[in-house]
C-alpha cells in the first residue's frame, strides 16, 4: 500500500483506509504509519522509531529524515518499498572448456571460469531487506554446461546464512539505452542461501545482452 498524501494521518490506524482509482482499478490507502511500515499498531509507538534507515523505515525512502526533526507529514505519500541496487559493467566472454557464452560482471563464481567485467558498487551491498551483508560476485547470463542451466545467475557471499531470500519480488536489469529486463521472484528456480553463497538463477535459453556495458541490477519489494 501507499501512506495518504494529505488528510488525517496517525501513527497506528486513524480508522477506515481510504481508497484512490487508478484507471479502473481501485487502490486502499493507509493512514497509519505503523500499519504501513510495521511496528506496534496500536500503542507504544514514537515516531522516533520511524527514521530512515532506522528500524522500520527503508533508507531509501524519500523525503523522510534519517535525523533531526521527523513530522507527520514527512511520510505524506510514501511507501514501504524497498530497493536494493547494485552496478557494474559487464563483458562478453566465454568460459569453460567448450568456450560457453557468459554475458555480465563475475568477480568470482561457483562455476568455472575467471573473472570478466570491472566494478561493482556498493561492495558489500545495503542490507536493507537482505538484512545481512552481502557481497556481489556474479550477476550475468551464463550458457549452461547441460539443458536448463542457461540462463540469468546472481551470487554473493555473505557472512552467515541468515539472508532474508523472500523480501523482494522482482529483480530488474537496467542499461542506458537499453529496455529493462525484468526478473520475477516466481519465475526463479534457485533462490537459496547455503555454505554463506546466495544464489539465484533464472532460465533464459536466448543470450541476453542487458549487462554487456554499464549496467545495474536492482532489488525491490514491489510486486
Amino acid at each position: 500500500m501507499t501512506i495518504i498524501s494529505s488528510g488525517q494521518l496517525a501513527l497506528q490506524n486513524a480508522g477506515t483506509n481510504p481508497t484512490t482509482t487508478v484507471g479502473d482499478t481501485t487502490i486502499s490507502l493507509n493512514n497509519g504509519i505503523a500499519e504501513e511500515f510495521g511496528g506496534d499498531d496500536s500503542s507504544n509507538v514514537t515516531l522516533s522509531q520511524y527514521y530512515a534507515g532506522g528500524i522500520y523505515t527503508p533508507a531509501s525512502t524519500t523525503g523522510v529524515p534519517t535525523t533531526g526533526q521527523i513530522k507527520f507529514s514527512d511520510f505524506f505519500g510514501t511507501s514501504k518499498l524497498i530497493t536494493n541496487a547494485w552496478s557494474a559493467t559487464g563483458t562478453n566472454n566465454s568460459w569453460g572448456k567448450a568456450g560457453l557464452q557468459r554475458i555480465g560482471r563475475v568477480i568470482t563464481s561457483y562455476y568455472v571460469g575467471q573473472p570478466q567485467g570491472s566494478g561493482g558498487t556498493p561492495s558489500p551491498l545495503s542490507t536493507d531487506g537482505f538484512g545481512i551483508s552481502l557481497t556481489t560476485q556474479t550477476a550475468a547470463w551464463y550458457e549452461g554446461q547441460t539443458t536448463g542451466t542457461t540462463g540469468f545467475r546472481w551470487e554473493a557471499t555473505g557472512s552467515s546464512n541468515d539472508a532474508n531470500t523472500t523480501w523482494w519480488n522482482k529483480v530488474t536489469i537496467s542499461r542506458s539505452g537499453q529496455t529493462d529486463v525484468v526478473l520475477l521472484r516466481s519465475a526463479a528456480t534457485t533462490n537459496a542461501m547455503a555454505n554463506f553463497r546466495y544464489s539465484i538463477f533464472w532460465p533464459e535459453p536466448t543470450a541476453n545482452y542487458i549487462a554487456l556495458g554499464e549496467f545495474t541490477w536492482t532489488f525491490s519489494s514491489e510486486a
